[in-house]
């Protein structure tokens, strides 16, 4: 039998049991994302870092705007203190390339997000 056939025999009852099953076991993610459109982040993705501004959020990525390609991020806490305005200011400068168009980050890849508090680069670091 296949898993189609068995969802359309459940009531809504037992559809909403199922739903909240697979929540508590993290089968299925949620649609709630703690951030909104215009935000300025910091994006680790399991092979990139982006930094930019929300322009969209759809169910499964977030269109960027505004946004950079991080090669290294220098130190970290420093660079998330301190932003990139004065480079040579930062104990390890680092490698900001902005890209063109408004890239888009899958959510999937997504290991953690850091909301960003300064400006955003608009050259190269």
């Amino acid at each position: 039998m296949r898993i189609g056939n068995i969802l359309e025999n459940l009531s809504p009852d037992e559809l909403r049991q199922l739903h909240r099953e697979m929540l508590r076991r993290g089968v299925v993610g949620t649609s709630e994302f703690p951030f909104q459109e215009k935000d300025k982040i910091l994006i680790r993705t399991v092979t990139h870092y982006w930094l930019g501004a929300i322009k969209h959020i759809g169910p499964d990525y977030l269109t960027l705007e505004n946004a950079s390609w991080v090669a290294d991020t220098g130190r970290f806490h420093e660079v998330l203190v301190k932003g990139v305005d004065d480079p040579d200011g930062l104990q390890r400068r680092p490698e900001i390339e902005p890209a063109p168009g408004n890239p888009v980050v899958m959510r999937a890849a997504i290991v953690d997000i850091c909301p960003w508090m300064h400006n955003l680069p608009s050259e190269v670091i």
